[in-house]
């Protein structure tokens, strides 16, 4: 079977070497192609791309991540599209690990996941890294992750490829137009990928709210198209952060009311209870990330993850209350 890996590039100067040097470790230039499409950077990227025997190509169309992933498909020239993200490092086997997806022959797309290795080792960086990745393997069925993904080129083209008007979350887009199409998206837990991918807390929040904001934007669009044909699946994807939105307004609602007793109990409980039962089931709906985090990095970084979960969610429903607003004063401005 031959492939053409296609890896989209910006400014990735810090990190395109350790992902094409990885990439080179399984490269065979007799059953695959790398094509590598940059999107007009102004740094070092290309002088480092060089130095590798890959294809570059130039993406001057439009400075978008799925402008350049759809040019790299389409200037493959195999039919197995493998998607792997500048700063990732993907390991040696990874086409033994691909080949070994069951029912690997029948499959139109296999997502990978982020593993939980990143060369930053602030708390931002982990943080994030550990999230990603425990919120991947945790879904499992029907998301694409366009950092690592295989698809057969043919299923890609006919679905329409990633929509190059969306700025973020195009995999999650994508994989609702594909399933639309009656096509499944496997899920390979043991495809992954190293995320070299540097946060702090500003570029951290500013990655939370623009993702949040651009969903209602997907959804919005998805439905005025009627791409979602299964509602309790796509909402099964978002399930978990649901939960934890309205945890967090519910505390916000009691503690407010602690302050200014606007109401003095609910439903026969007080507000100290009611506030430790939310924060119970909020512990609860994250105790795989608690003990994850714990095994992994510690104690004090766990408890650390768990609070900043919070401030991410807060983060995410003034997103979603945001893109929400915008849509409506959009709606109104064309009637």
């Amino acid at each position: 079977m031959k492939y053409s890996v296609i890896i989209p590039t910006f400014n990735a100067e810090k990190t395109i070497e350790y992902c094409l040097n990885s990439v080179k470790s399984f490269y065979n230039e007799n059953t695959m192609e790398v094509i590598i499409c940059d999107n007009q950077s102004n740094d070092n990227t290309l002088k480092i791309a060089e130095k590798f025997p890959f294809k570059i190509i130039h993406n001057n169309k439009k400075q978008s991540a799925s402008s350049t992933r759809n040019l790299g498909a389409i200037s493959s020239t195999y039919d197995n599209l493998i998607f792997i993200d500048s700063d990732c490092v993907a390991p040696k086997n990874i086409i033994t690990i691909l080949e070994n997806t069951p029912n690997f022959n029948d499959s139109k797309c296999i997502a990978g996941n982020f593993s939980s290795k990143n060369i930053y080792k602030n708390f931002f960086s982990l943080y994030k890294t550990s999230y990603t990745h425990l919120k991947l393997k945790n879904k499992r069925m029907n998301v694409s992750n366009a950092a690592i993904m295989f698809i057969k080129k043919k299923y890609f083209l006919e679905v329409g490829m990633y929509d190059e008007n969306i700025i973020t979350m195009e995999d999650d887009e994508f994989s609702i137009r594909f399933q639309a199409k009656g096509y499944t998206t496997v899920f390979n837990p043991n495809l992954e990928v190293d995320h070299y991918k540097k946060y702090d807390f500003i570029s951290l929040t500013k990655n939370d709210f623009s993702r949040a904001k651009q969903l209602v934007t997907i959804l919005n669009i998805n439905l005025k198209n009627n791409h979602v044909k299964d509602y309790s699946n796509w909402i099964g994807l978002y399930l978990r952060g649901l939960i934890n939105c309205l945890l967090i307004m519910l505390n916000i609602i009691v503690l407010s009311n602690i302050i200014f007793n606007y109401v003095p109990s609910f439903g026969g409980h007080s507000n100290f209870e009611f506030l430790i039962l939310t924060n119970l089931i909020y512990l609860l709906n994250n105790i795989d990330i608690f003990w994850f985090n714990l095994r992994a990095y510690g104690l004090i970084f766990s408890l650390m993850s768990l609070f900043f979960q919070i401030f991410t969610f807060l983060t995410i429903i003034l997103a979603l209350f945001s893109g929400f607003v915008e849509l409506i004063f959009k709606k109104l401005s064309k009637t």
